[in-house]
């Protein structure tokens, strides 16, 4: 799974999402003299928070000896424990990065010296709600983990565009004001939208809980995922 912030574009226009085809601030004359309209151009953004509906986790396992072959047994014998107990829970998850190498000690003006050999493998628990989450940040460090570590949170795609459309029409209302505003200082009328183009940005906002045995109480909030919409649009407007 990815690690960080993820960006996702637009799957309908603004103006649908709207619901309108065309959108006038004032009674508009499109047969008017084009050369005779001016350009507006306004910026307007708004951002929202969403639950999680999905919980990311990396875990880490370690294990140290003097020979590749005792190294890679340790290891085995930390993740057999662990192993069996995601499969317990069904949790799902995949294999992530594993290695073998060398541990050097370094003296000065002397050659490094191999002292022992170090096995690493990670794994990505995925597709986790926020009770299982938990099940996890309790459970897991009693198999000895290196490391723990929440790397994503996500809503649900459901939510997310019901979030943008609503921020769609929050920031076209943003904007619609600055264009009033603008058009009435510079003397304009027939205020009308030419163009309209929005980018939106998402990225979790991970609540971290510390690793705990199970007896310990755990955070009730969930985490959440921010969405931020900028929205930029031009106008046309007729000299009064």
């Amino acid at each position: 799974m990815i690690k960080l912030s993820n960006y996702f574009q637009s799957g309908f226009s603004v103006l649908s999402a709207l619901g309108l085809s065309a959108l006038l601030l004032s009674g508009c004359d499109y047969s008017s003299n084009s050369s005779q309209k001016t350009l507006l151009k306004t910026q307007a953004k708004a951002k929202a928070e969403l639950v999680a509906s999905e919980y990311q986790v990396e875990v880490t396992f370690k294990a140290e000896a003097e020979t590749q072959l005792l190294a890679s047994a340790e290891l085995a014998s930390k993740l057999k424990g662990f192993e069996a107990w995601v499969a317990e829970h069904a949790f799902v998850m995949t294999g992530g990065a594993a290695n073998l190498s060398g541990i050097y000690q370094y003296n000065p003006n002397e050659k490094r010296k191999l002292i022992a050999y170090e096995a690493l493998q990670r794994f990505n628990l995925t597709e986790l709600n926020f009770e299982e989450y938990q099940k996890v940040m309790a459970g897991v460090p009693k198999y000895g983990p290196f490391n723990l570590q929440l790397i994503n949170v996500v809503a649900s795609e459901q939510d997310k565009s019901k979030t943008k459309r609503e921020l769609i029409n929050k920031a076209f209302s943003m904007a619609k004001d600055k264009a009033v505003a603008m058009s009435k200082a510079a003397g304009l009328c027939d205020v009308s939208v030419s163009e309209m183009s929005e980018h939106v940005q998402d990225h979790g906002s991970p609540r971290m809980m510390k690793m705990s045995m199970e007896a310990d109480s755990l955070h009730s909030s969930e985490s959440k995922q921010i969405i931020t919409l900028n929205l930029n649009v031009s106008w046309l407007a007729n000299p009064c």
